[in-house]
């Protein structure tokens, strides 16, 4: 993943994701076993339970599939949004994945001599979500595709020493 595109990987992860539990929502909700008694808690009628109990039958096949279509809906959605969980952390701590393991390590030896490691591009979470998504006004904006391009150029970062320098400079 490059500079340019991460935000459009991020993005397509939270897509499909929201997909998949989609289809394994819809699937359910109208699987005719399921809606015997609805997710209401409302008893459906004699009639109506027959009604379902006939297209279960007539729809044995039809059944497998949505069976087929929850099972993989779920998964898919289930792994998928492990990734972007991950990916999440990565974005609020200012890390790619190869600096995760550099950091991770980094820790283990500072931890090791006694000392604390501090990741130098963490900016703090909003400021490292916007150095992604780019600045925004409406919070829900950064879920869309655009076309701007993220802040910076992709070859240097700001550290939070930088930010802090910035700050008092703007104080004094």
């Amino acid at each position: 993943l490059g500079f340019y595109n991460y935000r459009y990987f991020y993005l397509f992860l939270l897509y499909l994701t929201s997909a998949c539990a989609y289809v394994v929502v819809v699937t359910l909700y109208f699987h005719p076993v399921l809606t015997e008694v609805g997710f209401d808690g409302y008893v459906y009628s004699e009639e109506t339970r027959q009604y379902f109990r006939q297209q279960l039958k007539a729809g044995y096949r039809s059944s497998r599939l949505r069976l087929m279509s929850v099972l993989l809906g779920g998964t898919v959605s289930l792994s998928v949004s492990v990734l972007l969980g991950f990916h999440t952390y990565l974005v609020i701590t200012g890390q790619t994945t190869i600096e995760f393991y550099m950091n991770k390590a980094m820790g283990a030896g500072h931890k090791f001599d006694g000392r604390v490691f501090v990741n130098p591009y963490d900016l703090g979470a909003s400021r490292n979500w916007v150095q992604v998504f780019g600045p925004s006004r409406f919070p829900l904006a950064w879920t869309l595709p655009s076309t701007r391009a993220p802040l910076g150029n992709g070859q240097e970062w700001p550290t939070c020493k930088s930010v802090l320098l910035a700050r008092h400079a703007q104080i004094v």
